[in-house]
């Protein structure tokens, strides 16, 4: 705020300056006497329920639930003069609030100084404008600057200093105020200035509140500058922490702020104001909400649980909070007891809790009466515009001049009495007011029909000065609440100790409303839904563990947290996914999609079928049986994710039962009272409040008890739900419950004790590691007798592996646990993995599968009785008329003679899931019973009752469904039923459980029960519709403990310890914890006694099969889920893990990829084939791989993997030159031992490079794999994509369905077995169903899935159309360059014509070696870098210096040279190689030197030494590369010497000149481009198709020079580098000399060098002469003439001629594996002419060491260095 708000009248030109500096003080107070209207005033009058109404409304303005949707998006402009430089600090401070903390779309605009009128109404429409003006968007505008009245009294802006062109540059308030008041997005206008102007609260578009630092009165002037920015960023920043807050708060609190300093300084300061300047509807007004911390659905404001300061005010404001006086002249006259009316106590019911500090504070009669009334400032700015309601300003005490003269109180009005903050009501006062009666029916307050108390007091509840209104009765004198508190029940006797609260703990703060029922996410982040994971991926999963635990249910969460507290390494393994509150379904269909039924379905006397249905991972399981069925869940926290949460011991009676073993019942309960008691200090229960809301359920249960005769039998249960926030015993943030009633379907409220918040968080940050979607299906002992343990063998349903039904249960997973496996699956879950592994040669008892029980389980309905009973689940249930846990109450019946006769009823609740269909199930139910000797009225009733929920809907109050009870009783049966494998597939059978006697007694009571409240008895549709048939959400039994110790009588001994058959031996360490071993119903809710004897059979398998201490003391720290764990106490340290295959490499990958909320894509994929093991095996070429593959399927080897691909990024999969991801899955090949091999954190390759070959993509997978005995092997496998599949869509599929693999041992790299896998077309299809895009939101998978396809379209597309993708032109940069091979020297040589050229030297690198010499010679318009090629890792001068040979590399004239352009020949050529001849004589001695040339070079070296230009004696020995001197072009090249009228040479030149370039550009001449563009379609095999520019240019003027096969992607890209070009006269030579078939002088005469005169000159030199098989320039007959006239010639003694396989033309030198394929043929020849017969050398082990060749020490006599002579 400015130092002085100037009052001042100026003149203003249309928007721009304020001409004149002239100030006039504006009055403000109006001094004159009073209007007529205000005598009109006086007249005015209220109905009281009219003002209750208008109360009522300003109440819901603050404190809304209208359910009304967040705003989608919230812009702010912050507005300011460019001159104001101490604005620019708070408003950069506020909008990083509005930015950082809010999430705001926020801009900051300076008002020009020029044409600022114009310019600012613009910005303002313009701003309006945004997101389409929307109503769904929250528009804020925020001015700090000075403001000044111009002559209209209208409000300016101004800069406050003079320019020289405007004046006082000025903006007109009230256009601006029109434009946003016209909006239709909601608009909160923010005014760091003194405001004048009215509220119009005319109805609007939407509502626009404005907030202003003053009025504009001359007390602004004491303000200090921008202290209301101030109060904005410190209000805006404390209410952040607020889930939500309105307008009205802000302002409530701000003006808090500055009474509170005024009352400290004693200075006055002018007080902010608030205005409604629009409303949509002004009879229902809205203060707009502002919310740092969005979510999907909106809430009413709560409190900050940490504020104690209330609802209205921060913690920075101190003292009594103001509150506003009215006086109310109340239509009628009314009496004292008037107060206490049905009328006025109704609507003061309906405020809020937050707002029931609506204070009466006096009352005054007249010929009508006057009330005043105070409330809080925040309702005060929407309370109803009336004349009869007159404002009467802020007061903050009560009536202090009535407490110092009392006397002066009227007698017939409420007394005050300070000491005690109450007003009493006199029995009778002097002018006939009689003392308050009650009313002739019961008061109630709206929401639980309480009624109230007879006589009506007026009570100060809070501390304070101000009254607060409260209506006690004066017979109980409990408070009369507005259904926030149980009306009825009275509260404890007197004050008791209770558990102290710790610093995150909280009461519930009222109902718990819409906001509180569903958990949307645990993160600030309010874009994001986001849930904790404290499972992890299976791809994380490690080899071995020292404990393995099945199930996550009540058995296995405790064995998981006990063993990780007692030091262990814990794998814990559980069939469901991971689901966190917030993450239940709710609805009809989303929980259909969770539902998974299995099992024998067979109705009555039907015989039986088996149905399999649903997602075998979904949360619910119904298991269909023979008599029984049973209803179990599945997910990380198991069936406590679904049961009711109540935890009741057995009783001892049943303990002592002769079924148990003798250890448990010779001291009976007692025996596990220890047991309880640890369990009960983790999962933490309690019974539901006597002070909540009253449950109609709970009361109905009650009234039935008393109607059976047994009132004392009827308590709450205790359960293990949470009626208070704050973390629970293991660290876990719990929240109050909201008190859905949809325990069934899992909780969003995050109120229930499930295993997943106590035991298996408690497990988790202690270091257990659990992975979800992981079905076990058998147990067998490790293969090995040396190694101790299990291995458990699990199917994993993750990455969509159930598309492949026919594998998912053959290839399974698993995990080897080296002390311990506990099973915890569910009885029902355990028993069938033990039944499946004793089929599989785990010994056991007979027992198994025996002796089960569905706990006496029943399940019934009271339909349509005479009261409502409101137990239908609902996702969001009214604050007022919750629905309360599924089970509160229970009739314990258990104490009894015979143990067997004990039951408990209890009531339930239907979840939201079944009540679409709940009313038709009941109805339809065969064998309902209806209450005998109702009357007409009743009947009546009844069918009112039914219609109502029929056509209004389940949830109609007066509806028949919701006046149903729902009855669950458990009980005893006979423990009959047994579990079987039928086709692997599990068969519950219990015939005649639903028709025993005991079962008819039960339901004889239900129905007593039912009649007495009015209702008709209806029994479950399994025993009313499927023959008598039972369902149990108790399955136990089936593993049982036996009685006599040994397995004559059961599975497990008394501790859970499974026996190996029938004696007392022992598996050691395999143990049961769950309910599979409990050999009795237990007649009340099992989860309390599976969890104490769970925590007896770990704490016996810590001390005597791990022998170590479980450490009980160490508490957790309130728990970061989001964290790494070891959150502990004391800072105790993590235990270190072994870090088995690149376990914590994968972590930290999956890590970030998560941190950065990177989408992620995969699929999964089967392959199969035939794969031979052997010894042997040798060659890596696609023949080879065919040839083992062909071997293996003669001998039955078959193979196939189940892999699942994995990218956790699909940025990286797409983008990185390794398109990468992660394998995980299974191995099984016939021939190799220990299948199936686990993979885990294997690497695959889409569409990767090969870096070996050119034009290829591969499909690789590569991974390490351990089969079940211990041992590692390695996979390589690789899919060959390449140009070969243009345009052929068969080849293409071949291509990408084959994988050829090699298995080779991991430690010694020794090749096992070789062979081939492909995809069939079946699994091809199911591969497709298992693509699985990961994202935070749809958008994100959508984008996965767009960017992973797009990618693998471009990458198929790229090779299908080969000839029609985009050219590879030369690259600038190098890439790929691997080797360095350097010359040592290079020698300037100038020829006898004086032509100069190179010739490069290297030193050989082998020490102990004589030192030869060895002269080599490249072809046309190459270098020397075909022999030392940089980008391969063997070249040929790497190969021949390690083999002790000096090395010279001429480049001569006809080679990669600026020289070459001058129309040199091979010819001329000849005279370069004898000047290089003549200095290596000179420099290293006269010794004759083996020669090697190459193509043209060789043409050239012929020549020479043919027509005597090079004297024979210089020559120890030739090798001849492709020609020597007899060139026959290849059938190709001849076509383009004879082809067309004008020869190839003579034709190019009309166009293209003297010069045929090898290389090209994109912005090369049009010839060129044209000729690029053709030679696309240059003929060739498909095999050699490519899209390199210079490779087609070379083609051209060569013929294709290679087999792209053997090039590696890095030569075959730099092409260009390593080819010069050629001149069209030593083009035309070639073509002469190729036509011809011989070698030739220069033209025009072309003279041969071939007679028998010039043959003789060769006499005696040894020649080897060698051809590729596919040479493509020169055909291998040029070798074979020339090697025939040389055997005739001179005999056969020294020549020899190779032809080397699989070879083209200049790949034998520039191949990437030529120093394996042809180097060592060449050196052979070289070593037996230079070093004799008998020399033999050792080749170095190229592929480890290839890389030391630079650093090698140099064996030739010359130091190591590079010179130019």
């Amino acid at each position: 705020m400015t130092d002085a708000h100037e009052t001042e009248v100026a003149t203003a030109d249309e928007g721009e300056g304020i001409g004149s500096e002239s100030e006039q003080e504006y009055p403000s107070r109006n001094t004159t006497p009073p209007s007529l209207e205000e005598f009109e005033r006086w007249q005015a009058h209220i109905g009281l329920q009219k003002f209750g109404e208008g109360l009522n409304a300003a109440a819901k303005a603050i404190f809304p639930s209208d359910g009304r949707p967040q705003y989608s998006k919230v812009y702010v402009l912050m507005l300011s003069w460019d001159v104001e430089g101490s604005v620019v600090s708070g408003i950069s401070r506020l909008s990083s609030i509005f930015k950082d903390v809010y999430h705001f779309d926020v801009e900051s605009w300076i008002i020009p100084s020029e044409g600022s009128q114009a310019t600012t109404t613009q910005k303002i429409l313009d701003f309006v404008r945004l997101g389409g003006d929307s109503d769904d968007d929250l528009k804020i505008v925020f001015y700090a600057g000075q403001t000044r009245l111009i002559k209209n009294k209208d409000l300016a802006l101004t800069r406050g200093r003079k320019t020289e062109k405007s004046g006082y540059p000025a903006v007109q308030w009230s256009g601006i105020q029109k434009s946003l008041e016209d909006a239709r997005s909601d608009v909160l206008i923010l005014l760091d200035c003194p405001y004048v102007g009215t509220a119009s609260n005319n109805q609007g578009n939407g509502v626009t509140e404005l907030i202003a630092a003053s009025a504009y009165i001359s007390v602004a002037s004491h303000l200090e500058t921008h202290s209301f920015t101030r109060e904005l960023e410190t209000e805006f920043r404390e209410l952040s922490k607020l889930p939500y807050f309105s307008v009205g708060n802000l302002f409530h609190n701000i003006y808090c702020r500055v009474q509170s300093r005024m009352a400290e300084t004693g200075q006055e300061e002018a007080a902010p104001a608030c205005l409604q300047l629009t409303q949509e509807d002004p009879n229902i007004p809205r203060s707009i909400r502002l919310s740092a911390h969005q979510t999907d659905t909106p809430s009413t404001l709560h409190p900050n649980p940490t504020n104690t300061n209330g609802p209205f005010h921060t913690s920075s404001t101190q003292g009594n909070t103001p509150r506003i006086a009215f006086a109310i002249r109340l239509k009628e006259d009314f009496k004292v007891g008037d107060l206490s009316s049905d009328l006025f106590l109704k609507w003061l019911s309906c405020i809020p809790e937050s707002v029931a500090e609506v204070k009466i504070e006096a009352g005054f009669h007249s010929y009508s009466s006057l009330l005043i009334v105070s409330v809080p400032i925040c309702m005060s700015l929407y309370m109803p515009k009336d004349p009869a309601i007159i404002s009467l300003g802020p007061i903050t005490s009560f009536n202090e001049v009535l407490n110092l003269l009392p006397n002066s109180i009227p007698k017939d009005l409420p007394s005050p009495a300070p000491d005690h903050h109450f007003w009493d009501h006199p029995k009778q006062s002097t002018n006939g007011v009689h003392a308050v009666t009650p009313p002739p029916h019961n008061l109630t307050n709206g929401t639980s029909g309480a009624p109230t108390a007879s006589e009506v007091r007026f009570r100060n509840q809070a501390q304070g000065n101000s009254s607060h209104f409260r209506v006690d009765g004066s017979t109980d004198g409990y408070p009369f609440t507005t259904g926030l508190r149980h009306a009825r029940t009275a509260p404890v006797d007197k004050s008791h100790e209770i558990p102290a609260f710790g610093p995150h703990t909280t009461e519930a703060d009222g109902p718990q409303s819409k906001a509180h029922a569903k958990i949307r996410s645990y993160t600030d982040d309010p874009t994001t839904k986001e849930f904790p994971r404290i499972s992890k991926p299976v791809e994380l999963l490690r080899n071995e563990y020292d404990c393995v635990v099945i199930g996550s249910g009540y058995g296995g969460g405790v064995a998981a947290s006990r063993m990780a507290r007692a030091g262990q390494s814990v794998c814990l393994l559980e069939k469901g996914k991971e689901r966190w509150p917030g993450e239940y379904p709710s609805g009809f269909v989303d929980a259909v999609k969770q539902l998974h039924v299995s099992g024998d379905f067979a109705p009555g006397f039907l015989t039986g079928a088996m149905v399999e249905a649903g997602d075998p991972t979904g949360l619910y399981h119904l298991i269909c049986g023979k008599g029984q069925n049973a209803f179990v869940g599945n997910g990380l926290g198991g069936t406590s994710l679904l049961n009711a949460n109540v935890f009741l011991e057995a009783d001892d009676g049943t303990m002592r039962l002769p079924c148990w073993p003798k250890e448990i019942r010779e001291n009976g309960l007692k025996e596990l009272e220890d047991y309880y008691k640890r369990a009960s200090n983790v999962l933490e229960p309690e019974e539901y409040p006597k002070d909540w809301p009253e449950l109609p359920k709970l009361t109905m249960l009650e009234r039935q008890a008393a109607a059976l005769g047994w009132k004392e039998k009827f308590k709450r249960v205790p359960q293990t739900t949470r009626f208070k926030g704050g973390p629970n015993s293991t660290g876990v943030e719990m929240y109050p419950s909201a008190l859905t009633g949809m325990d069934s379907t899992g909780l969003n409220d995050g109120s229930k004790s499930s295993t997943l918040v106590n035991y298996l968080a408690d497990a988790w940050n202690w270091g257990a590691e659990m992975f979800c979607q992981c079905e076990v299906r058998y147990i067998k002992k490790h293969p090995d007798p040396k190694v101790e343990g299990y291995l458990v063998f699990f199917a994993w349903h993750g990455s969509e592996r159930s598309a492949f039904k026919d594998n998912l249960y053959e290839d399974l997973m698993w995990v080897h646990a080296r002390k311990c496996v506990f099973l915890g699956a569910g009885s029902i879950g355990t028993t069938e993995i033990l039944l499946r592994s004793k089929k599989l040669g785990l010994t056991m008892s007979n027992k198994v599968g025996l002796q089960m029980s569905g706990n006496g389980d029943i399940l019934a309905f009271g339909y349509n009785t005479d009261t409502e009973v409101n137990a239908i689940g609902r996702q969001y249930p009214s604050p007022y008329k919750p629905v309360g846990p599924t089970i509160t109450g229970v009739i314990d019946c258990r104490d009894q003679d015979n143990a067997l006769d004990g039951f408990v009823i209890e009531e339930g609740a239907v979840p939201k899931a079944l009540a679409p269909l709940f009313q038709t199930m009941l109805e339809m139910m065969p064998g309902n019973q209806v209450p005998q000797g109702e009357g007409l009225v009743e009947k009546v009733k009844h069918v009112l009752a039914q219609q109502g929920s029929r056509f209004l809907g389940p949830y109609f109050s007066k509806g028949s469904i919701e006046r149903t009870q729902t009855y669950l009783i458990m009980s005893h049966d006979s423990n009959q039923a047994s579990l079987t494998l039928k086709d692997d597939k599990i068969v519950l059978e219990f015939l005649g459980v639903g028709r025993s006697g005991h079962v008819e007694y039960l339901n004889d009571v239900l129905k007593r029960a039912t009649h007495a409240v009015g209702g008709t008895f209806v029994n479950s549709p399994f025993y009313a519709a499927l023959g008598q048939q039972e369902i149990t959400v108790h399955p136990i039994g089936g593993a049982c403990m036996s009685r006599d110790g040994t397995g004559e009588h059961g599975v497990t001994n008394h501790y859970g310890e499974v026996f190996t058959g029938r004696g007392e031996e022992t598996h050691h360490g395999l143990i049961v914890t769950d309910g599979a071993v409990i050999p009795t119903a237990l007649g009340v809710n099992p989860f309390a006694t599976i969890t104490a004897l769970a925590e007896r059979s770990v704490e016996y398998a810590a001390k005597y099969r791990i022998l170590e201490e479980i450490d009980l003391k160490t508490k957790n720290e309130v728990l970061d889920l989001f964290a790494e764990p070891y959150q502990l106490v004391g800072g105790k340290k993590a235990i270190q893990r072994k870090n088995s295959n690149k376990v914590n490499d994968a972590t930290d990958l999956i890590k970030a990829t998560r941190a950065a909320k990177a989408n992620g894509f995969g699929f999964s994929e089967v392959m199969s084939g035939y794969i031979h093991v052997g010894k042997g095996l040798e060659g890596d070429k696609i023949e080879d791989y065919q040839t083992a593959a062909r071997t293996a399927r003669g001998l039955c080897e078959e193979a196939r993997f189940f892999l699942s691909v994995k990218a956790w990024d699909t940025h990286t999969i797409v983008n990185r030159a390794d398109h990468r991801a992660m394998l995980t899955g299974t191995f099984t090949c016939a021939g190799l031992k220990g299948s199936p091999f686990m993979v885990q954190r294997g690497d695959f390759h889409l569409f990767s490079t090969d870096q070996q070959a050119p034009g290829t993509r591969n499909l690789t997978y590569d991974f390490d794999m351990t089969s079940t005995e211990g041992i590692e092997y390695h996979f390589n496998g690789y899919k060959v994509v390449n140009s070969s599949v243009a345009l052929g869509p068969i080849r293409f599929w071949t291509a990408a369905s084959t994988l050829y693999v090699t298995i080779s041992e991991t430690r010694t790299g020794k090749v096992r077995g070789r062979g081939m896998l492909h995809i069939r077309p079946s699994d091809f299809l199911s591969e497709i169903f298992t693509l699985n895009p990961s994202g935070k939101n749809l958008w994100a998978k959508v984008s996965s899935t767009v960017s992973f396809m797009s990618f693998f379209a471009r990458q198929s597309a790229a090779l299908f159309l080969a000839p029609f993708t985009w050219q590879q032109y030369p690259s600038v940069s190098y890439s790929g360059y691997i080797n360095d091979t350097s010359p040592d020297q290079t020698i300037k040589i100038v020829a006898i014509d004086g032509v100069q050229t190179l010739l490069h030297v290297w030193e050989p690198r082998a020490p102990g070696i004589e030192t030869k010499n060895l002269f080599m010679i490249p072809g046309a318009s190459v270098d020397q870098q075909i022999f030392a090629l940089p980008t391969i890792e063997v070249n040929a001068v790497n190969y021949f210096t390690r083999a002790g040979y000096r090395v010279f590399v001429t480049v001569h004239r006809i080679c990669q040279l600026r020289v070459a352009e001058n129309n040199w020949t091979t010819y001329d050529a000849r005279l370069d190689i004898k000047a290089c001849y003549e200095w290596i004589r000179q420099e290293h001695g006269p010794d004759p030197v083996y020669t090697i040339a190459h193509c043209m070079g060789s043409v050239a070296y012929s020549c020479g030494l043919l027509d005597g230009t090079i004297p024979a004696s210089w020559v120890k020995g030739i090798s001849c590369s492709q020609v020597f001197c007899h060139p026959i072009w290849s059938t190709l090249n001849m076509a383009k010497v004879l082809a067309g009228p004008i020869p190839f040479d003579k034709l190019y030149a009309m166009f293209g000149g003297s010069w045929f370039s090898c290389s090209s550009t994109r912005d090369d001449s049009y010839f060129q481009q044209l000729v690029n563009q053709i030679l696309r379609f240059y003929p060739d095999s498909r095999e050699e198709i490519c899209n390199n520019v210079s490779c087609h240019r070379s083609s051209l003027v060569f013929g294709r020079l290679w087999n792209h096969r053997n090039l590696n992607q890095a030569t075959h890209r730099q092409i260009n580098r390593f080819f010069g070009g050629v001149n069209m006269t030593l083009l035309h030579t070639l073509m002469q000399q190729g036509y011809r078939g011989t070698v030739t002088c220069n033209g025009p005469l072309f003279t041969p060098l071939t007679a028998p005169s010039n043959l003789r000159r060769l006499k005696g030199i040894p020649i080897l002469l060698f051809s590729g098989s596919d040479n493509k320039v020169l055909t291998p007959e040029a070798t074979e003439k020339t090697y025939g006239i040389l055997r005739d010639t001179f005999g056969p003694e020294g020549y020899s001629r190779e032809v080397v396989r699989g070879y083209g033309h200049l790949d034998c030198w520039m191949g990437r594996e030529s120093y394996k394929d042809v180097f060592p043929m060449v050196r052979s020849e070289v070593d037996r002419v230079c070093r004799g017969e008998g020399w033999r050398w050792k080749e170095p082990d190229w592929k480890n060491d290839w890389r030391d060749w630079k650093n090698l020490e140099m064996s030739g006599g010359k130091k190591e260095g590079k010179k130019t002579v």
